[in-house]
């Protein structure tokens, strides 16, 4: 679903005016998804695996703390790795507008940090009680 609305937002928004016989495959929009989820993968099921019963589910602010930092990692690493696979196309302008979301997640991290809202145990919470 992400790979596909980014080929359209490629196709439709970004290409280069000169360029109208070319466009992005939406196998490259694939591919720059599933690169951009590896560190999400890694980040935030491998490794969050390994600190959450000891740290992240503790009631404190550090807990809190480590476990959005985790969180804004994953999704800062996806938003980057997206925006430099856009930005290898020469056939594309304006792929900083894939750099956006960004401000918005930093913003949200704040917030979540002044709520004191854990968000690590925030979807343990739904696995535990909607899904399982």
């Amino acid at each position: 679903v992400i790979a596909t609305c980014l080929w359209f937002i490629s196709n439709k928004f970004l290409l280069k005016p000169t360029i109208r016989d070319q466009d992005v495959e939406w196998g490259f929009c694939f591919d720059v998804h599933l690169n951009a989820f590896i560190p999400i993968l890694v980040i935030l099921h491998w490794v969050q695996l390994f600190v959450y019963h000891a740290i992240i589910e503790r009631e404190m602010f550090v807990a809190t703390l480590l476990g959005n930092s985790m969180w804004l990692i994953a999704l800062s690493y996806y938003i980057y790795i997206t925006f430099l696979g856009y930005s290898s196309l020469n056939m594309l302008t304006r792929t900083h507008y894939f750099l956006a979301p960004m401000t918005v997640l930093a913003l949200f991290y704040i917030l979540t940090l002044c709520l004191n809202w854990n968000l690590s145990n925030s979807l343990m919470y739904f696995y535990k009680y909607r899904v399982l």
